[in-house]
């Protein structure tokens, strides 16, 4: 077959249930960009499996990319059992999975194995953009991917945790996405969770009047949908009763040249219009929302300006044109990352003191003995023969005890689950050490 020996499809694919699926020396002799040995679809790859749902990929190979699956788009590993064993990927991109043109998103609940593949050049999974658990047997190690590696998260964990083995990703305004949270690489290690505080969060419970201002997209105190995104809608002063309606303005007071937007209603409501990149305010005279030349910057007010002839700012003409995305929030065109927001924007207090100091390098992870751990990323460490691992939930360091018989002592193979526990896989020490430094194979 030219790609897909098993199933080939020019849509999207997808296996569900609680059977058991077996692909065994399945080949595919395209040696372009697509590929999959076993299972080849153009568009997003589904496996959607309960219980004790299973799939095994034996010794299937691809030509070109995915020695056992490809997708040109999406591939999500949902639930279930999932074992590739000696597949290959000739070009080397993904000798299990390929999922480059999209994202690999592996669940919480997946058991994927990995096996036969260590000795192969190039990676057992290939993806653009890639999420995996990280108490998984998958490793950051395992995966090439183009732009981000993600960590999946367990159902039990809110925005303002990420899971143990990942860390925030930052926006440019320096605030943490929501969902987002980026693996540590290989080199790295986190043993605990993260977690992230808010401060100043006020758009919950803000009240009439207060000023509209530049915050970052994902501040809690951005203004999340304005009802006038839709060009062709025009809000109406007489209709203005609640936030978002309409946006009041305050008139000049002495030493302040123009008015600055606040939210309605307001003493002074006031209906927009947006045409054109620009808003509009119908009052008796007409304004134009603006933000000054170099104040794109958080907590920047929304000014309201007369005309854009005459003002002494650079590029005058910029300073009044917005961006409406389809969430109806509004940014500024110089500015996309920031938009409008009431009060101010907040701060956030992180734990670690910053998400950076979240993974750890190798060398710092252990008070002592260090040098005889290795870090292959998210929660993974093993240790060197001889010596043994030992982790205490909820802290960000472990020790290393050396054995007292090497012979008995094969290292540690240490891994936590998303929420900082031992997982399955975990290898203390060998079982039948001397009495009293004796460790059962968890």
């Amino acid at each position: 077959m030219r790609r897909g020996a098993a199933i080939a499809s020019i849509g999207d694919l997808k296996l569900s249930g609680e059977a058991t699926f077996v692909f065994q020396q399945c080949r595919s002799r395209l040696a372009h960009k697509e590929g999959g040995g076993a299972l080849s679809s153009l568009g997003d790859v589904v496996f959607d499996l309960r219980g004790n749902g299973s799939v095994l990929f034996r010794q299937c190979q691809a030509e070109g990319t995915g020695g056992g699956v490809y997708s040109s788009h999406n591939i999500n590993i949902s639930g279930g059992s999932f074992e590739f064993d000696a597949c290959r990927a000739g070009n080397g991109n993904g000798h299990a999975i390929a999922a480059g043109n999209g994202l690999l998103h592996i669940s919480e609940l997946s058991r994927v194995t990995l096996a036969g593949m260590v000795s192969y050049i190039g990676s057992p999974i290939f993806a653009r953009s890639a999420a995996i658990p990280v108490g998984g047997n998958v490793t950051p190690g395992d995966v090439f991917y183009l732009e981000e590696l993600m960590a999946s998260k367990p159902l039990s964990q809110g925005e303002n945790t990420c899971p143990a083995g990942s860390r925030f990703t930052l926006d440019t305004s320096g605030a943490p996405i929501p969902g987002k949270c980026r693996m540590c690489e290989s080199g790295t290690v986190s043993l605990a969770t993260s977690h992230v505080g808010v401060r100043g969060q006020v758009a919950d419970s803000v009240g009439d009047g207060a000023r509209v201002v530049l915050v970052g997209r994902g501040s809690p105190n951005a203004i999340q949908s304005f009802p006038w995104w839709n060009r062709s809608l025009q809000s109406n002063p007489q209709n203005c009763t609640n936030h978002g309606l309409c946006l009041g303005i305050e008139r000049p007071v002495a030493g302040r040249m123009d008015p600055v937007l606040f939210l309605g209603p307001h003493k002074d409501e006031a209906a927009l219009t947006f045409e054109n990149g620009m808003f509009r305010v119908r009052t008796a005279d007409e304004w134009i929302l603006v933000v000054p030349y170099n104040s794109y910057t958080l907590n920047s007010s929304i000014l309201v300006v007369k005309s854009l002839d005459g003002i002494p700012w650079r590029k005058n003409t910029e300073t009044g044109l917005f961006l409406v995305d389809k969430q109806g929030r509004v940014s500024p065109a110089q500015a996309p990352h920031l938009v409008f927001g009431v009060g101010h924007e907040v701060t956030y207090t992180f734990r670690p003191l910053s998400p950076f100091l979240t993974c750890l390098p190798c060398y710092d992870i252990a008070p002592e003995k260090a040098d005889k751990a290795q870090c292959r990323g998210a929660t993974s460490v093993s240790s060197l023969p001889g010596y043994m691992l030992l982790h205490s939930p909820g802290q960000w360091k472990l020790e290393v005890h050396a054995c007292p018989s090497r012979a008995a002592c094969p290292g540690s193979d240490l891994r936590l689950t998303g929420d900082g526990r031992l997982a399955p896989q975990t290898r203390l020490c060998a079982e039948g050490w001397a009495k009293g430094f004796q460790r059962s194979t968890f």
